[in-house]
């Protein structure tokens, strides 16, 4: 029998059958699409019902959903007709959350635990106490005037060492399992905080259905929700010994959206929603005479009618990320990406982070070391590399590791399949780099001294430890003069091998054979009238 979908809003109709009781959905969601800032959300249900008209609830909706995203689809086995979709905002009247009865539940038992080692607590204190009013007792003087012997005070001095130390112990024990119970209250307090507020105020959707037959019925919602955020990270691993560079790509997603995504098909989305899709239009720009009190006015009245305001951000708290392994599809689109991730995954509400693995790329790549003596006596290393996949990598945070061992974090620009990029992978301690000043030598020129000519003198010296030979290209820079009657010469290196461009900035390379080392010399002179005042120089 052919199945029919009915989509969204249909006008109403006269029923000629009955009208069916109210009827509250069990729906799970399937399937969670994740933007930069909001999510959008896949309900399914099903249903049996008799024919004629029926309002079918989908109760305990987060409120902060957008009611101009909800869109439903039903498909039955016989006609129907979706009459209207509409969105009812209430005050919660019963807590119904069953995730927040799990952390109530697990809060009780923890405090119950609590109260039972306080209790094993207060027993050892009054038995420390005991020994100790045992030894003071042994201490004084019998009735009759007599002492313990030298033997018994010793065996109490043993008998109430053996025992204090135990207690200590178990008292050691008892105070770091009361530490790692209050850190689990203080954990679940804070999973709990964010669902009691998102708590108090829900939102139904009601879909208004006419069934000419008895049939069951799926019913299919989404809608677009707030307080759901993603971001890419990126992990480089070099391995120096077999020159090979691996990109591991994720998505950090986050969510407080009052829903646990329980097993749902996951999608991490590039698109902006909420830029819209019209294209911004230029308006006049009008100069006129300066009138203080107008100009006022119009802009007050522009912040407040043409500047939107702007989304409630949500703040990404800096717990541990919870690491999965899975990998994903891409889907180009025209103006935007999704990665269907492969596996289904969980994530509660709350505002955890959890790490979904999105590929794993070898890239091919060619390694280039890099000096800027002037601003640091250190050679960086740098790949130039080639995104040969079809994902494009999203500008996000990188974190950069060389054989197995954390180096530094950076940064990585967007780049499209198939684009360049370079990577900067830190400082290597295998080329050492030095850079100081070596003279500063100042005197007259001109027939008459009416002249002042300073020459400055850098020497740059660089040695390779590897035990390979290596190519270091080297940058630096010489003054350059906005005056006329201001003269910069280059001296060294060679201005006719090497020539600065219009910021001055020259650069060359150095090859430099296994435990090499080599010494350049960066010189240059300024010349200006005497009488002049020059800035920029010492």
């Amino acid at each position: 029998m052919m199945r029919r979908w009915l989509s969204v809003i249909c006008l109403g109709t006269l029923s000629l059958y009955t009208y069916g009781a109210q009827k509250e959905l069990a729906s799970s969601i399937k399937a969670v699409t994740v933007y930069a800032d909001r999510a959008s959300i896949n309900r399914q249900a099903e249903v049996i019902l008799p024919a004629g008209e029926h309002e079918l609830y989908f109760k305990n909706l987060p409120v902060q959903l957008d009611n101009n995203s909800v869109q439903v689809n039903v498909l039955s086995s016989n006609p129907a007709t979706v009459l209207d979709v509409t969105t009812k905002q209430q005050a919660r009247l019963s807590d119904v959350n069953p995730r927040l009865q799990k952390i109530a539940e697990a809060i009780q038992q923890f405090y119950d635990q609590r109260n039972k080692l306080t209790d094993q607590q207060a027993l050892l204190t009054n038995q420390q106490r005991f020994i100790q009013t045992l030894q003071l007792g042994v201490l004084a003087t019998n009735k009759d005037g007599s002492r313990p012997s030298v033997q018994e005070l010793k065996n109490i001095m043993q008998f109430s060492k053996e025992n204090l130390l135990i207690i200590s112990e178990k008292k050691r024990q008892i105070t770091k399992e009361i530490e790692k119970i209050d850190e689990q209250l203080t954990n679940l307090e804070s999973e709990r905080q964010p669902i009691l507020r998102s708590n108090k105020q829900t939102k139904d959707i009601v879909v208004r259905v006419n069934l000419q037959q008895p049939s069951k019925v799926d019913v299919d919602l989404s809608y677009v929700t707030s307080n759901a955020i993603w971001y890419p990270r990126y992990d480089v691993r070099f391995n120096t010994k077999s020159d090979q560079l691996q990109l591991d790509y994720s998505g950090i997603v986050q969510q407080r959206t009052g829903e646990d995504w329980s097993n749902v098909k996951l999608t991490l989305s590039t698109a902006k929603p909420n830029l819209g899709s019209d294209i911004p239009k230029l308006q006049v720009w009008s100069i006129d005479q300066l009138h203080e009190v107008a100009v006022a006015e119009q802009v007050s009245y522009t912040a407040m009618a043409d500047i939107p305001a702007p989304a409630p951000a949500m703040a990404v708290p800096k717990n541990e990320v919870q690491a999965l392994k899975q990998l994903a599809s891409v889907d180009m689109g025209v103006t935007s990406a999704s990665f269907d991730i492969a596996n289904t995954i969980s994530l509660n509400s709350g505002g955890r982070e959890q790490s979904v693995s999105i590929t794993e790329l070898e890239l091919p790549h060619k390694l280039n070391y890099i000096t800027v003596p002037k601003l640091a006596s250190a050679a960086y290393l740098q790949v130039a590399a080639t995104n040969n996949s079809d994902f494009p990598l999203i500008a996000g945070k990188l974190n950069v590791f060389m054989d197995n061992r954390f180096v530094t974090s950076s940064y990585l620009k967007t780049t499209m399949p198939k684009e360049a990029l370079k990577l900067d992978l830190g400082v290597d301690e295998g080329i050492s780099v030095t850079y100081k000043p070596i003279k500063r030598f100042a005197e007259k020129t001109g027939f008459t001294g009416g002249y002042d000519k300073v020459t400055y003198e850098y020497l740059l010296t660089v040695q390779n430890n590897k035990k390979t030979t290596q190519t270091i290209k080297v940058f630096d820079q010489v003054p350059v003069s906005e005056n006329e009657k201001i003269t910069v010469k280059q001296l060294s290196p060679d201005p006719k091998v090497i020539k600065h461009d219009e910021e001055g900035k020259i650069s060359w390379d150095l090859t430099l054979a296994p435990q090499g080392k080599k010494e350049s010399s960066i010189q240059f002179s300024i010349e200006y009238p005497s009488e002049m005042k020059v800035v920029g120089v010492n």
